[in-house]
């Protein structure tokens, strides 16, 4: 095997340190992004079912409302788009959106029910091809009533796979570059040294005379 130059193991330690230290900040990049989805998902939740409870006490013919307003309001939803549906104690189904996902029955039993007023942070789900955060809670008015409610988050993890992916080409990307950068620059800054001892290697016999400037 071929020893590596000067030039070359300069331009290694380089690019191989260079790259790591890319490598972390991109990485805790993606993961303060994660985390922050993480964050935010629970408490769009949460701020939902609130809102749907305030609506529910506030209106006379609840249900009416229901039917008249959530229409409108889940289509002007695209980022944070979330899915209702009332029943009664027995099972029975009171209301539903058109865009309820299926919800199977050993997924019905491990979802915990909370108070109002707590929503939680959610159970997951993953239907047709989609993913959802899923809470139960009993309604203010009517204890013998509860709402299912599902946030979508599709988009958000979608927009940290397309993230990753974009890091992960910056990163190959930037290797190709620092390692050419490097192998530049430490030619550049050793040429004196190469002309020094290109110029030693000259001296003998016949060229006593010359000097090192």
């Amino acid at each position: 095997m071929k020893k590596l130059s000067l030039v070359q193991r300069l331009a290694l330690i380089y690019a191989v340190s260079s790259t790591l230290l890319r490598t972390v900040l991109l990485s805790l990049t993606f993961w303060l992004l994660e985390r922050e989805f993480e964050r935010e998902e629970p408490r769009v939740l949460d701020d939902t079912v609130n809102l749907l409870q305030t609506l529910i006490d506030r209106a006379p013919d609840w249900l009416g409302t229901l039917r008249k307003e959530l229409p409108a309001d889940l289509r002007a939803l695209h980022f944070h788009p979330y899915q209702l549906r009332v029943q009664r104690r027995d099972g029975t189904t009171v209301f539903e959106t058109s865009g309820f996902p299926k919800l199977g029955n050993e997924f019905l039993q491990n979802l915990p029910e909370s108070s109002p007023g707590e929503a939680g942070e959610g159970r997951a789900l993953q239907w047709n091809g989609a993913s959802y955060l899923v809470v139960r809670t009993r309604l203010q008015r009517e204890p013998q009533v509860t709402m299912l409610v599902t946030l979508e988050t599709t988009l958000h993890r979608k927009t940290l796979a397309q993230y990753g992916l974009t890091l992960a080409g910056l990163a190959l990307a930037s290797v190709l570059v620092v390692a050419a950068s490097a192998l530049a620059l430490a030619r550049r800054g050793l040429a004196p040294l190469d002309q020094m001892v290109a110029l030693v290697q000259e001296l003998g016999r016949p060229n006593l005379r010359l000097r090192l400037q």
